[in-house]
């Protein structure tokens, strides 16, 4: 998956993984509830949707701008003698 590197790292984390997408996943619901429980109209919904997730794609990108990622590493756990 990804780019990978001889390290076994690739270029960036998936983008499922990351806090932003989640954060913009729960925008977008609550966005929805928002313009179906008429607290807000359809046209300033769809408005901040695509604000967030404009800003989202563009910090993807920054991200995906060559930073290598390495998978977290397994805590070394001392043998017992």
């Amino acid at each position: 998956m990804g780019n990978e590197t001889g390290t076994g790292a690739t270029e960036t984390k998936p983008g499922y993984q990351t806090t932003e997408f989640w954060l913009v996943i729960a925008t977008n619901v609550a966005n929805i509830i928002l313009a179906m429980s008429q607290v807000t109209d359809a046209k300033t919904a769809v408005m901040l949707a695509t604000i967030g997730n404009g800003i989202y794609a563009v910090a993807r990108g920054l991200a995906k701008q060559g930073v290598a990622y390495m998978p977290p590493a397994q805590p070394d756990v001392p043998k017992k003698p």
